[in-house]
Formats: C-alpha cells, sequence, structure tokens
C-alpha cells in the first residue's frame, strides 16, 4: 500500500479508505439481517448483489487495513501530537475556555486549556459550576462534552480544616487527606481517599453525633468523593497514561455497523472504568518492573503507548525501529505474553477492557 510521505495528504487519503470502507459495510448491511436472530438468511447471502457487497466491505476493509498498518508506524509522532491538541480544541480555533457558575455568569477570566479552566474553578468555585467553550469573541459554544462537567467545587483549605477535626490520628486517612487539602504536600492515593470517605459515612450515621455533626461529616464524605474522580487521573505514571492514551486512540466506540468512532475523540481516560484503571496499573507496573532495564533509557509516556500497540497486534509498537536490538526484541516478546485487550463502552458509558 503506497502511503503518502506528507502526513497531512497521508491523513487525507486515510480519511478517503474510511470513508470508502464505511460506505460499503452500509450497503452490506442495508442487505444483510432479516433471519433468526439478526443473522443473513442463506437465500440472501446466495444472491449475487449480496456477494458483491460482501466482497467490496472486505475489500475496502482491507485496504484501509493496510494503509493503517503504514500510516501509523510512519507518523507515530505526528499522530501522538495531533492527539494532545485535540484535547483543546477551542484554543486551535483562536477560542478559550471559561466557567459558568450558577445560572448563565461566567467567570474567572479566559483560559487556555481546559485542565487550567477546571483547576481554577476547583481552588476558587464554590457551589456547582461547569467549563464551557467560547469562541475568539468570548460567546459560549456549548457546554464543553466532557464525563464530568459541573463536579462541585469547594473551598479546600477550608475543607481540610474541618477533615482535620476529625481524624483519630496522624495514620488516620482522614488526616492523610486533610493534610493534602491544606499544604497539597504528600497527594493521597485512590484508596487512601476512598478509606477516609468509607470512615466518613460511617460517622455521619453515628446517632451519637449531633444532628449538625451528622450533617457536617455527611457533607466532608460527599466532598471527600468528589476528590476520588479527581485524583484517578492525577495518579498514573506517564508510562500508564501512554498506555492507556493508545488504547483510546487506537479503539472505536463501535456505535454503528463500520466502528463508530475513534474513542479519543469523545472520550478520556478519565471514562475508562475503575477496574478497567486497576488492571492498567498492574499490567504496566509488573511491564516495567519486568524490563526496567531496556525501557531507562526511552521516552515513559511512549514506551506505555508502545506497550499498548504491540500487546494488541497493531501496526506499530516496540518493532518498528524506534527502539534498538535487542532490546526492541526483547520488549516486543515481553509484550506479546501479556495477550491482547479488548475495549468497549457499557451501557453506563464507562470504558471497560476484556483480555
Amino acid at each position: 500500500m503506497l502511503v503518502p510521505s506528507d502526513y497531512h495528504q497521508a491523513t487525507l487519503v486515510r480519511d478517503r479508505l474510511e470513508q470508502e470502507y464505511k460506505r460499503a459495510a452500509r450497503e452490506l448491511e442495508a442487505m444483510s439481517g432479516g433471519g433468526p436472530m439478526g443473522l443473513t438468511p442463506d437465500a440472501v447471502r446466495a444472491t449475487a448483489a449480496w456477494r458483491d457487497a460482501k466482497r467490496d466491505s472486505d475489500a475496502a476493509f482491507a485496504s484501509l487495513r493496510a494503509f493503517n498498518e503504514v500510516y501509523v508506524r510512519r507518523f507515530k509522532r505526528e499522530i501522538a501530537g495531533e492527539r494532545r491538541h485535540r484535547r483543546n480544541p477551542a484554543h486551535e480555533r483562536g477560542g478559550h475556555f471559561r466557567i459558568q457558575g450558577e445560572g448563565t455568569r461566567l467567570v474567572g477570566g479566559e483560559f487556555a486549556t481546559y485542565s487550567a479552566a477546571a483547576t481554577w474553578a476547583r481552588q476558587h468555585m464554590r457551589g456547582f459550576w461547569t467549563v464551557v467553550e467560547c469562541d475568539r469573541y468570548g460567546n459560549p459554544l456549548r457546554p464543553l462534552q466532557h464525563r464530568n462537567p459541573g463536579r462541585p467545587g469547594f473551598d479546600l483549605r477550608r475543607y481540610g480544616d474541618r477533615m482535620l477535626q476529625w481524624h483519630s490520628g496522624q495514620g488516620d486517612p482522614i488526616y492523610a487527606v486533610g493534610s493534602f487539602a491544606l499544604d497539597g504536600k504528600v497527594h493521597p492515593s485512590r484508596e487512601t481517599i476512598g478509606r477516609a470517605q468509607s470512615i466518613l459515612e460511617s460517622l455521619s450515621r453515628d446517632r451519637k453525633l449531633s444532628a449538625r455533626d451528622q450533617r457536617d461529616v455527611k457533607l466532608l464524605a460527599e466532598q471527600t468523593g468528589e476528590l476520588i474522580g479527581d485524583t484517578e487521573d492525577r495518579t498514573l505514571d506517564p508510562f500508564t497514561r501512554g498506555y492507556l492514551e493508545a488504547a483510546l486512540f487506537s479503539s472505536n466506540d463501535e456505535s454503528d455497523e463500520s466502528g463508530g468512532e475513534p474513542l479519543d475523540k469523545n472520550y478520556s481516560i478519565a471514562d475508562f472504568a475503575p477496574e478497567a484503571i486497576k488492571k492498567a496499573i498492574a499490567d504496566c507496573a509488573r511491564f516495567q518492573e519486568q524490563n526496567a532495564a531496556d525501557l531507562e533509557d526511552f521516552d515513559e509516556e511512549e514506551a506505555g503507548a508502545d506497550f499498548w500497540f504491540t500487546r494488541c497486534g497493531h501496526g506499530v509498537g516496540y518493532w518498528d525501529g524506534d527502539y534498538p536490538k535487542p532490546q526492541a526484541t526483547r520488549l516486543t516478546e515481553s509484550a506479546k505474553k501479556f495477550g491482547e485487550v479488548w475495549v468497549s463502552v457499557g451501557d453506563d458509558g464507562l470504558i471497560y477492557t476484556t483480555s
């Protein structure tokens, strides 16, 4: 398969091949089905029209797959850069992000990225807030399509002070979370925050406490739960982050018969189910431990992405020429031993993995 040497020209070819495959797949789908359990009846399969549509669909898919094998390997860095830019679409178009508070009031100035806007809001906003995308003239376009828009913000220092009123000692999870809220020095793990939330929830049901104290502890438990979502993404090491970004980039949401949209177009790492995150962390930690010597000279995030690509049999990975031998061979063999992983979007909107 001939792939243009220019990235933008190659991307145009890739898009054309993708559209051809989707069109062929839709034509085949229109002729299929109607049998038991939605299967295509043998009488339909026997027709020349169905066989022609099936041949065209298979050929279009084969062409797209052959092109992508070369395209992804040749333009790995360009694709990664585009994926990073895609996270900040408003900034690319000359726009920016704002914080929408109660009602339609926009506050907090202009921010170049979503993360900068969200960070400011978590530090300064009370009550509910949403990050909105604005055009270059400051007009709101729409609420940003993020899985957790409008997470309640709260005053971290006040929250920390109140948390430390309820701890039972320096080894207490409540103490660990409250101390971090005050000084930001030692970030507690997700498990520690979860234990703190469980303790607070139990306290909120303690009849020995006054009604006022029960309400106060219940609010602390709710706010502690919010921190769990914020912590999930921040506590990932670069290798695991690259691994999960590659999973999003190389997987589709299967929203239609042609495969739907790439996951990284509408989802982020924050959308992985907790068990999927836990499995990714475990696999990445084990792979890094087993191959520490071979990985030490390479970019952690790119190496994590190549772990995903290699174990799942994509057309790019440790073997594609970016890693010197014999490290490339050893890393490839090690990654293959982990086996393939399949990604799917659940009915709850979260991303799950199976192996």
